[in-house]
Order: C-alpha cells, then structure tokens, then sequence
C-alpha cells in the first residue's frame, strides 16, 4: 500500500469576487514546508573549452531529484549567471542540467551537506550539429508573458516547451534543415498565436518572437500561483494541489467545486467559472513516500 506525507502545509487565499467575462488574478499564495527547507544553488554556465571559454546568457539550468524529476529551472542572465530555489533535503545527490543553443547539453551532480546554499558551475561544449527554436513570447506592449505554452510542430515530430518568467524559451528537438515548423503560443486569457518557419540549413539555431494579444471572447478565470514560504526570489510550488472553493455568503459556507495540480512553476488556472461568486482558493502538497 502507498503511504502518503504532507510535505507543505495547507494554507488559503482571502475571498476572491470573480467578475463575469474577466480574469481574477489571486495574488500569491504561499505554503510553508512541513519536514523539507528551501535550498538555493547559484553558478554560471560557460561554453567553450577547459582553457577558452565564455559565459553564456540565455542557457537553461534544470535541477533534477534523485528521481528524476525537475525541481526549478532557470534562464542565464548577466554574464551566465543563474540561482535556483527549490525545496529539498541535505544530504542527497541532485543532477544539474545546462542547455544552451550550439552546445552540447552540460551536467554535474550537487548535495547541499552543511548549509542550505550551494554554488556550481557548468562549462557546455560547442556543438554544431545541435539545433534549437528559441525565443520570446510578449504582449502587445512588449512586456514578457510567463508560463505561456509553446507547440512546435512537423510532419516528423512535435515538441511542447514553457516560457520562462522573463518570457524566454528554448526548444532541442532534432529540428531538420529545410524542413516547415508551425510554432503556437498560447496562455489562458489570450488569443493563440501561430507562425511557420522553415528551418535554415545555414544556422544551427532559429530565434523567434511571438506576440499575444488579448482575448475579446466571453470568459471567466481564477488564476494564480502556489510559492514557497520565504523563498527569494520568489520560488514557484510545482504539483501542490489546488482547490477551489465556492463561497455561500447566506449560509457562510465553502463547497469545493474543482481541483488541480500547479505546473513546475506553480501556477494554476480554474476556467468556466461563474462571475459574480466569491471564491477561496486552497493548496497543499502531499508526496508518495513509498
């Protein structure tokens, strides 16, 4: 039989009054470890040899649990610089991952022994043969849109990649030279976007910038996102379960309507939900410890 732990404390949001037709964005919300503490790894990716070699910006840090799942990624900025802040525990081997666009993927293992903080450094080998759709998906303003989804598609294959919080992403699928590509963004709350490509055979990298304008149909959404306590900067709680709760002022009480899971990012999004209520909106988190 599996046995189950609650690895964060369950916590709620205030009242929430939905508008019909608009979005009502829950500000942060934000649960506290139950045994588990916030552990935070900073370094900078370089590219080039042991003895040449250059930091990179906009190369992606993953880092991995000994079972393989991704914790917390990352975009390199200001001279290949990254941090990380995950929950974890001292004392076990996490895996980090670095891609960049023309290198070879990078990796190196990492425990957090006497203190929560930890650096590393990855250094990415040249790699010609490796090619990459990157980018950045923006408003209509020009202001970098998070956690949107990114479709690449072929006759041969199909790739589903995240925007980061910058607005940035990056796709490593095999793409071929020659060959068309459709690219879709989407995000609740906008309209889809989509633009054709035809890969180069002169370049090992394509670089794109999709915008999204907002949606002009009828809808209404509860969106928001699940961090972790303390953390900073602030840290997004993948696979904390979300609840939704209707609130009946007459009787004061709170009927759950519908549940989720937040993204590795922390985010979550209930839709076709009636304008007009209130709502509260509770997340915990519990693991399969066996």
């Amino acid at each position: 039989m599996a046995v189950y732990e609650q690895d964060y404390l369950i916590n709620s949001t205030s009242l929430q009054t939905t508008t019909q037709n608009q979005t009502t964005d829950v500000p942060d919300l934000s649960l506290t470890a139950a045994s588990t503490e916030i552990l935070t790894l900073r370094g900078q990716v370089y590219g080039g040899t042991t003895t040449s070699f250059n930091p990179i910006d906009g190369a992606r840090v993953t880092i991995y649990d000994p079972n393989g799942t991704a914790l917390e990624s990352s975009i390199t900025v200001d001279g290949g610089l990254y941090t990380l802040i995950f929950n974890g525990t001292r004392n076990v081997t996490y895996t980090v991952v670095g891609l960049a666009p023309g290198y070879e993927s990078g990796f190196d293992v990492i425990a957090f022994r006497d203190s929560q903080f930890a650096a590393l450094s990855l250094l990415l080998s040249p790699d010609a043969n490796i090619n990459t759709i990157y980018g950045k998906v923006v408003d209509s303003n020009g202001v970098a849109i998070s956690d949107a989804d990114i479709y690449i598609s072929s006759t041969s294959n199909a790739v589903l990649v995240t925007t980061m919080s910058d607005g940035t992403f990056i796709a490593y699928d095999g793409f071929t030279a020659g060959e068309t590509y459709t690219i879709t963004a989407s995000k609740l709350g906008y309209a889809q976007t989509t633009q054709t490509i035809v890969y180069p055979s002169n370049s090992n990298n394509y670089q794109v910038t999709l915008t999204l304008a907002p949606m002009t149909e009828n809808y209404t959404a509860i969106t928001g996102r699940v961090i972790i306590e303390g953390s900073s900067p602030i840290a997004g709680l993948g696979d904390a379960l979300v609840g939704l709760y209707l609130y009946n002022p007459t009787e004061q009480t709170e009927t759950l309507i519908a549940t989720q899971k937040t993204n590795q990012y922390g985010y979550y999004a209930f839709t076709n939900v009636t304008g007009g209520n209130q709502y509260r909106v509770r997340a915990v988190r519990i693991v399969s410890v066996s």
